[in-house]
């Protein structure tokens, strides 16, 4: 009698590809992405849930994918997320795109909790226009205060 192996080709296959594909992406193990933290003050005071969200500029199509994002807690504080867990963000040149919602409405009823307009009413929320660049290097990155008006 033949002893056969627990998986046969076609199981080999689509395992090697899986591990493929877990170690081409990271699996979430913070590879390639730099811790970044940084804060936020509207009109000179520090403010909770102001959404950032950082679009890459230039760099490779697998740069151009990437768009970390963070909000700041009540203190004005934020950790940027590529993967998840405040992991940061991949090294590169980034346009920082901020928005700040009117408080929460509460849970729709189809669903998650709706916000409010923006109430820096789209100023810094514009590719064309934004004045917030910044460089992620390699290593803790922590950002000079991003300083808006909501006026």
């Amino acid at each position: 009698m033949q002893q056969r192996g627990i998986c046969g080709p076609a199981c080999a296959w689509a395992l090697a590809l899986s591990i493929g594909l877990i170690t081409a992406t990271g699996c979430g193990d913070g590879k390639g992405v730099n811790p970044v933290n940084g804060s936020v003050t509207v009109d000179g005071k520090p403010a909770g849930d102001v959404m950032l969200k950082f679009a890459p500029v230039g760099g490779s199509p697998e740069f151009q994918k990437v768009l970390p994002m963070g909000i700041t807690k009540e203190d004005g504080t934020f950790s940027l997320n590529t993967r998840g867990n405040n992991d940061g963000a991949p090294a590169g040149q980034y346009k920082v795109l901020i928005t700040w919602p009117a408080q929460s409405r509460g849970p729709s009823r189809d669903g998650p909790t709706e916000r409010g307009a923006d109430r820096l009413q789209g100023r810094y929320n514009n590719l064309e226009k934004s004045t917030f660049t910044v460089e992620i290097k390699s290593g803790t990155n922590n950002l000079p205060p991003f300083a808006v008006t909501s006026k």
